[in-house]
């Protein structure tokens, strides 16, 4: 039986579980190693760093959880469904190492060099052991603070006059749009990214715990270990958002010229460092945003989501747009058509395939959020409901 949360002496059977847990990541470091050596791919390494490991008590509201897939990977280096006792082990370097062995054991090994490169290069010499503590409201602080100097520093005259020459409601419309995206946005869309299940209130639990006891730098090294890319961080950016040569800039690189160059972000993804996360989720979310402005088609739906009250819709479409960008506009305006004519409204949500398990206001008041405009299994209506409920959670 568990302790109850908060006693200090562990039952004899507690201890034998944190002795196996204890040892289990230990066991993780060694499958880590031959992982590597199997797949021909990695010779390893022994870090000069020593990992020290220690025992923390969990917070009364993740002890008793089930977990899997990722969660447990972040806190036992496996994806075994488990239950969080109410203490833990935590050996940093040992869980970043397997999470790395996890993704190189994917079977496109020609793909899986550069991501190699990328974790002998920097990741296997980062010293996981020296960080400091972050309590989640001073995560939230520096996801603030770097939207903030954005805004502030961002040549809005200078880009409206090169993209939207004399279309002045366009110009308008994309700032508003980007003024509208805040600190609770960018930890939706980065829990999002980070935690398979659409439970907001635990997403947030967890990641607070991982901050209070790993700091960001575990946070800003966390693989994506289900591709083949060199994607990593709170947002799992790969080259696919961050670009930049001499001659051209891609994808959120696009809006480094309007920085002074002090607050732009790195050339290149794996370039990225602390702070450096959360400017460059918002640069990829102005971004999207400015290429659904070159549809007129989606003016009036952006028009809509430029509203305070529509920013957990905000919130789901930029999610989305990174997830699924073929699709932001059949979501956009889908959900536009939705929410502007109560008809057609009326037609989908009694409609037998849908099934949104609501009772339909028959005033034509309801509104519907803009992960129903596609229903499940469509995967741009998982990653935005995962959304939803991380933006409501903050």
């Amino acid at each position: 039986m568990m302790n109850e949360i908060g006693s200090e002496k562990p039952s004899w059977f507690q201890k034998g579980i944190e002795h196996i847990k204890q040892n289990k990541i230990k066991v993780g470091s060694a499958i880590a190693i031959v992982l590597w050596m199997a797949a021909g791919l990695y010779t390893y390494e022994h870090n000069k760093t020593e990992d020290r490991g220690f025992t923390t008590k969990t917070p009364q509201e993740l002890v008793g959880k089930e977990i899997h897939d990722l969660y447990s990977y972040y806190l036992w280096g496996n994806g075994d469904t488990t239950i969080i006792w109410d203490s833990v082990y935590f050996q940093p370097k040992a869980i970043i190492d397997v999470l790395y062995a996890r993704k190189f054991s994917r079977p496109n090994k020609e793909h899986l060099k550069v991501p190699k490169y990328f974790y002998d290069w920097k990741v296997s010499k980062i010293d996981f052991t020296d960080f400091t503590p972050v309590t989640l409201d001073e995560y939230l602080k520096s996801i603030d603070q770097n939207i903030c100097l954005v805004q502030e520093h961002f040549d809005w005259k200078w880009f409206n006059e090169e993209y939207y020459k004399n279309d002045s409601i366009k110009a308008q419309t994309f700032k508003q749009l980007c003024e509208n995206i805040d600190w609770t946005s960018l930890l939706a869309y980065s829990m999002t990214e980070l935690f398979p299940n659409p439970d907001g209130e635990f997403n947030k639990d967890f990641l607070a715990f991982l901050l209070k006891h790993w700091g960001t730098k575990f946070i800003n090294n966390l693989p994506a270990i289900y591709d083949d890319l060199t994607s990593f961080g709170p947002y799992q950016f790969t080259y696919l958002a961050i670009y930049e040569t001499p001659e051209r800039q891609e994808w959120a690189s696009n809006m480094n010229p309007y920085l002074p160059k002090q607050y732009q972000i790195p050339w290149s993804v794996t370039k990225l460092e602390g702070d450096d996360h959360h400017k460059a989720a918002y640069l990829f979310a102005m971004y999207n945003l400015w290429q659904l402005t070159k549809n007129d088609n989606n003016l009036d739906a952006l028009k809509l989501l430029t509203q305070p009250e529509h920013k957990n819709n905000l919130t789901q479409l930029i999610a989305i747009m990174h997830n699924m960008p073929s699709y932001w506009s059949s979501f956009l305006q889908e959900r536009h058509r939705l929410t502007t004519d109560s008809n057609y409204l009326y037609q989908k949500t009694h409609d037998a395939e849908w099934n949104l398990n609501r009772n339909y206001d028959t005033n034509h008041n309801w509104k519907i959020d803009l992960y129903e405009s596609k229903l499940s299994p469509h995967l741009s209506h998982n990653y935005g409901k995962k959304t939803y409920y991380n933006k409501k959670s903050l």
